[in-house]
């Protein structure tokens, strides 16, 4: 129902796999050392994996904000292998699902 990112905006549009790993190259090459993925939800990306991964293997801390839904075995799995650290969001639509 609603996203801080996205709430009353146009319908979110994503980027081709190939634009998300060029993304990641030129934040590789820009020197940084700290990279957060977030949204939206970022697992909905296709290509976010193997983007986090590049950057993890090039020294970077990739920090994975997601609300959960679709982290089941496998997508656990896939955060262990390619972020420093995942944060799940907590939010609610409604006050009373909020808190």
């Amino acid at each position: 129902v609603h996203c801080y990112s996205e709430s009353g905006r146009r319908p979110a549009r994503t980027p081709p796999p190939e634009l998300v790993a060029r993304i990641a190259d030129v934040i590789i090459a820009s020197g940084a050392r700290r990279v957060s993925m977030s949204g939206g939800e970022p697992l909905l990306v296709r290509g976010w994996d193997e983007a986090a991964r590049r950057m993890r293997d090039a020294g970077l801390h990739v920090s994975v904000f997601t609300s959960g839904w679709l982290v089941d075995e496998a997508a656990a799995r896939t955060l262990a292998g390619c972020a420093s650290s995942v944060t799940v969001s907590m939010d609610g639509a409604t006050e009373s699902t909020h808190d």
